[in-house]
């Protein structure tokens, strides 16, 4: 997911490994197969392997052996631990684009007080 940054407005992927991809989706990518193609492959729905992707459900260990077979990669390097820390901070991101979306669909503006010097 697309997301803008409320402090600097760069655009960026959200997901919970902090890069602007995670290792399955880089692993995808360096295969040149599409989410349909290993959704396929993992016997998953492409919708599934998206949330896998950006690391939103856990894999089930049927994925992870298929996952490692299609790629000849181990799980730790397809399924890394997200850094916990890391993944606060996107969750108040992905929290404050929420606010700005809705916001925007409303056509209301987001007042913040203003911080005292």
């Amino acid at each position: 997911m697309q997301i803008k940054c409320p402090h600097c407005g760069e655009m960026f992927d959200f997901n919970v490994y902090g890069g602007s991809e995670g290792p399955l989706r880089a692993a995808r990518r360096e295969k040149n197969m599409t989410v349909k193609q290993v959704a396929l492959e993992l016997g998953i729905s492409p919708f599934t392997l998206q949330e896998l992707e950006r690391g939103k459900v856990d894999p089930r260990m049927s994925w992870i052996r298929k996952a490692t077979a299609l790629f000849g990669k181990t799980a730790e390097e397809l399924f890394p631990e997200p850094d916990p820390e890391q993944q606060e901070m996107d969750a108040e991101l992905e929290e404050e684009a929420e606010l700005d979306e809705v916001s925007a669909a409303d056509g209301a503006e987001l007042y913040l007080p203003k911080e005292e010097s």
